[in-house]
């Protein structure tokens, strides 16, 4: 078997493997002859049926699949031999691949590669700053924070006024026959609540300006509609039942209560941050949620540094691709139809591009991907995803995730490529390759929003 690299230009190169009879014959016959004693046939006893027959029918066959290992091992040994850094995989030249394999004795296979590019790099000379945007919380923004977990940690407390709309009526519902008297074998509940602002608006009116005390004839059906969720919480049932459910109610009103925001003092402090907390003062209250918004930004501000990063340094140094044969990959191993492709390539090929920037960095700054910051990473991605959604999760749980998520090939690509950009961003940052801007969340919140569009 002979292989060569015939090079057309700096990122395409066709790959010819030549194939004698000597490379294969041995291979073939030996699979004919297990065929043989295998094979059951009309008029042949088993294992005696001619080994021309069977080379008569099955010969072709088995030739195309040693061959195709064959090409297969020595295209794959060649490219790793030669250190080749090839796009992808060698893509067949269809129009010049035999097809003769009753005949033919001598074969050759070409193959189209795509190389990786060659990139002139030199990271340590690099001395333009990257601007890496730092979110200043306003005094507004500051402000909504504090009401939101001031209100989140308040409670309800009775009143002697008339309600309104977002106050709660607590009281005892009675269900009326079609005459309106009280039917003895009707609904009974017992603390029913109800806020007005749930209630349709058609009906809403009748529940505002009411006091503890005051009697009203309700009709839970016309109240909320379709809402059988609320229906169904209102009396106390199922939805099914409450679906069913068209009688009227008299609803004596036993009390009547309205949320308080909670006092901001110590035990407010406490409940919030627990014992021993440094956060006495209203000031202090104010600073802790200014570096809240900033922790909570802070995966967003490091992927837009990472961003400015790859767009600063794909503009210094461009990576040049074979397109043609990235395209005719993506629609071969991808199967996606042309237009598609088309359509989509552009962010494909910055994406490739970088990645490609990326590893050369990587391997001039020494950045390591190693499974235990890769099992570190999956953790974080954990705790991300779990804290969105207000989950507590146990060592044993994150353990869980962390294995089922490195089972999957997409996910430990996903972290390594993570790994990289945090070492190539703390390279600019311990070197002082940065310029800090000050930035407000909504101009910052505009301007990455633009850059997902683009």
């Amino acid at each position: 078997m002979k292989i060569s690299e015939e090079k057309v230009d700096a990122l395409n190169s066709i790959l010819a493997v030549e194939i004698e009879k000597k490379d294969y014959q041995q291979k073939v016959d030996q699979r004919l002859r297990e065929l043989c004693r295998k094979t059951v046939l009309p008029g042949f006893r088993p294992g005696k049926v001619p080994l021309g027959l069977i080379k008569k029918r099955f010969g072709a066959a088995i030739l195309a699949e040693e061959l195709n290992e064959l090409v297969s091992r020595g295209a794959s040994d060649y490219i790793h031999d030669n250190s080749l850094r090839i796009i992808g995989e060698p893509l067949p030249r269809r129009e010049e691949m035999p097809t003769d394999f009753e005949t033919q004795e001598s074969f050759e296979f070409k193959f189209d590669l795509g190389i990786v590019p060659e990139i002139q790099l030199n990271i340590r000379e690099y001395n333009d700053k990257i601007p890496f945007y730092r979110i200043i919380a306003s005094d507004s923004m500051i402000e909504e924070r504090r009401k939101e977990l001031v209100s989140q940690f308040g409670s309800f407390v009775e009143i002697e006024d008339e309600s309104t709309e977002k106050d709660i009526l607590i009281g005892t519902l009675t269900e009326l026959d079609e005459a309106g008297i009280p039917s003895e074998n009707g609904l009974h509940v017992e603390n029913a609540e109800l806020m007005p602002i749930s209630v349709n608006e058609a009906e809403r009116q009748a529940f505002i300006g009411l006091q503890k005390g005051a009697t009203i004839v309700v009709n839970p059906q016309k109240m909320y509609g379709d809402n059988t969720a609320l229906m169904a919480f209102f009396l106390h049932t199922n939805k099914e039942k409450a679906q069913n459910i068209s009688a009227s109610f008299i609803f004596d009103i036993t009390s009547v209560t309205r949320h308080k925001d909670a006092e901001v003092d110590e035990a407010f402090f406490i409940t919030l941050f627990g014992e021993g907390s440094k956060i006495k003062t209203d000031e202090d209250f104010r600073e802790w949620i200014k570096l809240d918004i900033d922790r909570t930004f802070s995966k967003d501000v490091s992927m837009k540094f990472i961003f400015e990063i790859k767009k600063h340094l794909l503009q210094k140094y461009p990576v040049a691709l074979p397109d043609e044969f990235t395209k005719r990959w993506l629609h071969v191993s991808k199967e996606l139809p042309e237009d598609e492709i088309e359509k989509t390539y552009p962010s494909f090929q910055q994406t490739m591009q970088w990645n490609f920037l990326a590893r050369q960095l990587s391997d001039e700054l020494g950045i390591e991907v190693t499974q235990k910051k890769i099992e570190k990473v999956a953790k974080e991605f954990v705790l991300r995803q779990t804290s969105r959604q207000g989950i507590q999760v146990t060592d044993d749980l994150m353990q869980k995730y962390v294995t089922d998520l490195l089972a999957e090939d997409k996910y430990v690509q996903i972290f390594a490529e993570e790994i990289i950009n945090d070492g190539i961003g703390y390279y600019f940052i311990n070197n002082k390759l940065v310029e800090y801007k000050e930035i407000s969340l909504e101009d910052f919140l505009k301007m990455k929003n633009n850059n997902e569009e683009n």
